[in-house]
This record gives structure tokens, C-alpha cells and sequence, in this order.
């Protein structure tokens, strides 16, 4: 029996083995124009054709030298001029990091010899010699004249009657630019006349700010007592015309509670108490908080009472001048009549009056639960009025 021997193949006997290549980098100074590389988007340049480099100066680095500087190729023909820009000069902080290497490989020695400075890359852009003193916008405009001129004149010759119809009323609806000149200024002078009696920004400002369901800001204060001042929310002739003295002599608490419009509110009553502990209670904070009573008096009695002269009789002790004052500010006209009315957007501004005149002698750290309750709403409600104002504190 005769037995035969056959030899396996080592796995990766038939690969070659890799060659590898010596990089050198040439550090010396190129003697004269370095090479560059060019793209040419649309045209290409006849094969023939020699460009020339042109290194223009660098205002930023007036101490580079020739090869730092921007450049640019050129070349031309009877019909074409070719102009480039530098791609890769300054790109590399506007954010182009692509830069290109032109290398010499010597197969002999396997040897790949590159420059130390990267080549640089110009996108060639060309252009028609003889459009080149032409304006662009009215060498296109000419064309499409000349082109529809002549679409026009095929249309007339050989169009339907629906096409000749439709050229002529083109033409009619046609407008001459050149006859519009002199309406350009009239114009102007009109839009001008029209606008003059608009309001400034300022005045607009100004117009919203008062259009705003609270009191007049002090956008320059620095405490919060300044940011509504007392009478910004108080005219100063209402408020002298408020009499405490019947107040200021009463002997009791009950006393003095029953010259105060609104007089069953917690609040009220607490803080009536709290200004007469002193020994020489002062005057204005009494004055505030009879016309906060009022004030608040007044909010319930508007709703039910739309006559003046009624609601005199019903704030029997009020001044005159104060009621007028409050339906002036705070209510608006009825339609149909001669009545007034508390609008929703007019009890947010004299909630908001209210509110600035509570914190005012809170010395603005209200306490929300019991003014809340007093004026039967949710805490929530409160403090949601209270940033319609900017008055929490």
C-alpha cells in the first residue's frame, strides 16, 4: 500500500510583504515661485494656456514674507479671463482646516519628499471679455427685453387671437419706471405727513404705562416705598380732604371703627389697633387707612350702585371730591346710559390700588391669608394680582 505525503500551505505564505515609504520633509527655501494647486468649477482653461502668480501686500502682517502673502493666479484669452482667490489663505480661523500637500515620490529610493509649508489651493473663476465692463443688472435687463420683444413679434404675426389679446393687454398693463420718478418724493413727502402725528417711542411708552392696571412706577427707585409714591396712588387734593379728627378723638376702638366705611374686615381692625398704640399715632398712616376702607367700601357698592349722587348717599362722611375722584379712576361708562359700571379690568386697578396702599403701611410684608380672606378671594388669586403689579415683596 503505498501511502503519499502532501504538504499544507501556511496561512499567509501568499501575502506579500509591506513596503514601506520614507517620508522627508524639505525644509529649505524654495529659489523661486512655489507650485500651487487649481480647480476650475465650470470652465477649464485650455491646456495651453500659462497663468501668472501675483502676491498682493497684507495690511495685517506687513513683515510677511512673499509666500505668506495672499495671491492669486490670472490668465486670459481673446474671449475668457481667469481669476482665482486663494482658498487657503486666512481660511483656517473661519473654520477651514483642510489644506493640501503636493508631494515628490522617488520609486527607487520609496522615498516621498514633501514641502514644509502646505500648497495652496485657488478656486478659479472666470469671466467673458466682452461683457466685462457691462452692468450686470442691465445687461440681463436688455437681454430679457430683446427676448420678449421678440416673443411678442412671433405672437403678433402668428399667434391665435387669444394670444394677441393677451400681448396687447400686457402691454397696456406695462409700467414705465422712468414716469415714476418724480412721484418717488410725493410720495415720501405723504408717508411722511401721514406719520407725523404718530407718538414717539417714548410716548408710547409712556401711553402703555398708563393704559397698565396698576399705579405709576418709579423706574428709578431704591427702596420700596418709592416705587409708588403716595401720591401717585392718592391725588394730594383727596387726601387733604380727608378729616380724621373724629377719629383722632375717639376714646375706644368700637369708636373709631364706626368712621370707617369698611369696618369688618380683620385686617382693618388690626391694624387700626397697631397705629394706636402709640401714644401720638401718625396722622398720614390714619389718613391711609380710611382711605383704604373707602376704597374698599366703594369696591363693594360700584357693582350694585351705577349713579353718583346714590353712591354719595350711601358713603354718607365720604367727601365729594374723593367719590368723584374713585368713579373717574376706576369705572367706565355704560353703554346705552349715563351710568358707570366696574369693569373686570377696572377692579384688577383698584385691587392693585388697594394692594399698594396695605403693603405701604404693612410696611410691605403683607400678610396674604388674612387680606385674602377679608376680601374673599384664594391666597392664589391674591398673589397672582399682587405680580400683575410687581408689588410682592
Amino acid at each position: 500500500m503505498s501511502s503519499s505525503h502532501s504538504k499544507k500551505r501556511k496561512r499567509g505564505d501568499d501575502k506579500e510583504k509591506p513596503e514601506y515609504v520614507k517620508i522627508v520633509v524639505d525644509k529649505s527655501t524654495p529659489s523661486g515661485p512655489a507650485p500651487v494647486l487649481a480647480t476650475f468649477p465650470s470652465v477649464d482653461p485650455p491646456s495651453d494656456l500659462k497663468f501668472n502668480q501675483y502676491y498682493l501686500p497684507d495690511r495685517r502682517k506687513p513683515d510677511a514674507s512673499v509666500q505668506d502673502r495672499p495671491n492669486f493666479i490670472f490668465a486670459e484669452t481673446d474671449k475668457v479671463q481667469f481669476t482665482s482667490s486663494n482658498h487657503d489663505q486666512g481660511q483656517t480661523d473661519k473654520g477651514y482646516f483642510s489644506q493640501y500637500v503636493v508631494g515628490v515620490y522617488n520609486k527607487r529610493t520609496k522615498t516621498l519628499t514633501l514641502p514644509s509649508a502646505p500648497t495652496p489651493l485657488h478656486i478659479v473663476a472666470h469671466e467673458v471679455t466682452a461683457l466685462k465692463n457691462l452692468d450686470p443688472i442691465q445687461s440681463r435687463t436688455s437681454a430679457e427685453t430683446q427676448r420678449l420683444q421678440a416673443k411678442n413679434a412671433l405672437g403678433e404675426a402668428f399667434g391665435t387671437k387669444k394670444a394677441k389679446s393677451a400681448i396687447r393687454a400686457m402691454e397696456r398693463d406695462k409700467i414705465d419706471v422712468s414716469s415714476m420718478q418724480g412721484v418717488a418724493s410725493h410720495l415720501q413727502s405723504s408717508i411722511e405727513a401721514a406719520t407725523s402725528s404718530l407718538p414717539t417711542q417714548e410716548e408710547a411708552v409712556a401711553i402703555a404705562d398708563s393704559n397698565r392696571p396698576i399705579p405709576p412706577v418709579n423706574m428709578d427707585a431704591k427702596t420700596p416705598s418709592e416705587a409708588y409714591p403716595l401720591d401717585s396712588i392718592i391725588p394730594p387734593a383727596e387726601f387733604k380732604s380727608l378729616s380724621i379728627s373724629n377719629i383722632l378723638n375717639a376714646s375706644s376702638q368700637e369708636e373709631r371703627l364706626t368712621y370707617f366705611p369698611m369696618n369688618r374686615g380683620e385686617w382693618i381692625q388690626t391694624k387700626l389697633t397697631s397705629i394706636f398704640k402709640s401714644s401720638k399715632p401718625r396722622k398720614t398712616n390714619v389718613k391711609i387707612l380710611l382711605y383704604i376702607s373707602i376704597l374698599w367700601s366703594f369696591k363693594l357698592m360700584a357693582f350694585k350702585v351705577h349713579d353718583k349722587s346714590i353712591l354719595q348717599e350711601r358713603l354718607s362722611g365720604v367727601p365729594y371730591q374723593v367719590i368723584d375722584g374713585l368713579v373717574s379712576r376706576f369705572t367706565e361708562s355704560r353703554r346705552g346710559s349715563s351710568g358707570f359700571e366696574v369693569t373686570p379690568h377696572m377692579e384688577i386697578k383698584l385691587l392693585n390700588y388697594l394692594f399698594a396702599l396695605c403693603l405701604r403701611l404693612d410696611d410691605f410684608s403683607t400678610q396674604i391669608n388674612t387680606l385674602a380672606a377679608d376680601l374673599h378671594m384664594s391666597a392664589s388669586k391674591y398673589v397672582h394680582l399682587h405680580s400683575i403689579s410687581s408689588a410682592v415683596h
